[in-house]
C-alpha cells in the first residue's frame, strides 16, 4: 500500500473512531457530530476529493494515480471529475436531509421541554423553594 493510501486510511479510521466515541456517550452527541460533519464548516480537503475539488488550488490535472482510491485508479480525468460531481450531489442531498431532520428534531425537543411538567429545571426550582422555606427565606 502506498503512503498516501495509508494516510487516507488512517484518517478515515480516526474519523470512524470519533463517530463511535460520540455514539458511546449518548445519542445527542452522535446527532451533534453528524450535524457538524454535514455543515459547510467541516472539510477534509487533504484526503477527500469532494472537499478538495472546492479548493482554489485544486486541479484534476495534478492528481496522480497513486493518490486515488482504488475505484478511481486508471480512470481518465473526465471520469474522475464526473465521479466527484456525482458524489458531491449525493453529499449535498444528504446534508440537506440532515439539516431538515435536525430542525425537526430541535423543534420536537423544544416542544417536549415546554410541555414537560416534570423536567429537570422544574424539579430543581421546586427543591430550592422547599429548602428556602425550611430556612425561612421568602421566594419571590
Amino acid at each position: 500500500m502506498l503512503l498516501m493510501e495509508v494516510l487516507v486510511e488512517k484518517k478515515m479510521e480516526m474519523q470512524a473512531e470519533q463517530d463511535s466515541n460520540a455514539m458511546s456517550y449518548n445519542k445527542a452527541n452522535a446527532v451533534s457530530r453528524t450535524v457538524s460533519k454535514s455543515s459547510r464548516l467541516y472539510k477534509n480537503s487533504s484526503w477527500d476529493l469532494v472537499d478538495a475539488e472546492k479548493e482554489d488550488d485544486f486541479s484534476y490535472e495534478s492528481l496522480k494515480d497513486e493518490q486515488l482510491p482504488k475505484e478511481l485508479k486508471g480512470k481518465s480525468k473526465v471520469e474522475i471529475k464526473t465521479y466527484v460531481e456525482k458524489k458531491a450531489k449525493a453529499r449535498e442531498k444528504l446534508q440537506h436531509e440532515i439539516a431538515t431532520l435536525n430542525l425537526k428534531r430541535r423543534n420536537y425537543v423544544a416542544k417536549q421541554n415546554n410541555d414537560a411538567t416534570n423536567n429537570l429545571e422544574n424539579a430543581m426550582i421546586k427543591a430550592l423553594k422547599s429548602q428556602a422555606e425550611k430556612k425561612n427565606y421568602n421566594w419571590e
